[in-house]
């Protein structure tokens, strides 16, 4: 994990912007194009996890129908997109977004993501006017607790790739954070306190809505169940599609222990 201590004068590449906030706060967050630059990580390609849950695959494991965690059960929506799995380097810079408010590299995850979107043909060109770009919520006492809404700004980073609007139309209520539950526990509580924001069905009259294309963000996929659940409300409102676009998945241990992790 990244050190928030006050570094060694060393690094001849810093910005003036980086130099400045070390002299008047004694620490400064590295750029994100240098750590990425460091870093041995590139996003995963289409053929590194399933399409319809996003986790880690074994070579020829995936088909049309899913993969051995979801073959036969419901998609967590159209499709999903990842960067990676939550690991190694990845791992640490969404905690330091999460929990040492790095929004620069937040912003920098998100138009990763975005860039995906397009390479991957996730969206057709023929389809971008229609892309609206929704986070998934974080109770109003945890943002003001932490001092960063993360989805929100990844959303707004891939949201620039594409000039595609960001509408908040999820809401949540104030409850146990997921990442303190045991995984089994995750699945039941991924949907409670979680609704349509009041104004969800008039942003534009909600005409605007149907038949759009949601591009739904969040930074970690773990069960899913939190994303489906935000899945099942926006459906409500007849988009044409529902992409599941995340930061990174966390793979249950048993995964993990049969499919052998490359680093990338």
């Amino acid at each position: 994990m990244i050190s928030l201590s006050r570094p060694e004068q060393s690094e001849a590449a810093d910005s003036p912007i980086e130099v400045m906030l070390e002299y008047w706060l004694g620490y400064s967050m590295p750029s994100p194009e240098r750590v990425r630059h460091e870093s041995a990580w590139s996003p995963d390609t289409r053929d590194d996890y399933c399409s319809r849950c996003g986790v880690t695959i074994g070579p020829g494991e995936a088909s049309a129908s899913g993969c051995g965690s979801c073959r036969g059960k419901p998609g967590i929506a159209d499709g999903i997109l990842r960067l990676g799995a939550y690991t190694d380097d990845l791992r640490n810079w969404i905690i330091n977004v999460k929990y040492h408010q790095w929004a620069e590299m937040g912003a920098v995850l998100g138009r990763e993501l975005g860039r995906l979107v397009i390479d991957h043909r996730i969206v057709l060109d023929t389809e971008l006017s229609k892309v609206i770009v929704v986070p998934m919520p974080m109770p109003w006492q945890r943002r003001i607790y932490r001092g960063i809404d993360h989805a929100r700004l990844i959303a707004e980073g891939a949201a620039k790739v594409f000039n595609a609007p960001v509408l908040s139309m999820l809401c949540k209520r104030n409850g146990t954070p997921q990442v303190t539950l045991p995984r089994s526990q995750r699945k039941r509580n991924g949907s409670q306190g979680l609704r349509l924001h009041s104004y969800g069905k008039l942003i534009p009259g909600g005409r605007w809505i149907r038949g759009s294309v949601i591009l739904l963000v969040d930074d970690v996929c773990t069960t899913g169940a939190t994303l489906r659940a935000g899945v099942r409300l926006l459906r409500t409102l007849k988009p044409e599609r529902i992409i599941a676009t995340v930061v990174a998945v966390s793979d249950d241990p048993a995964r993990r222990s049969t499919v052998k992790y490359q680093p990338r």
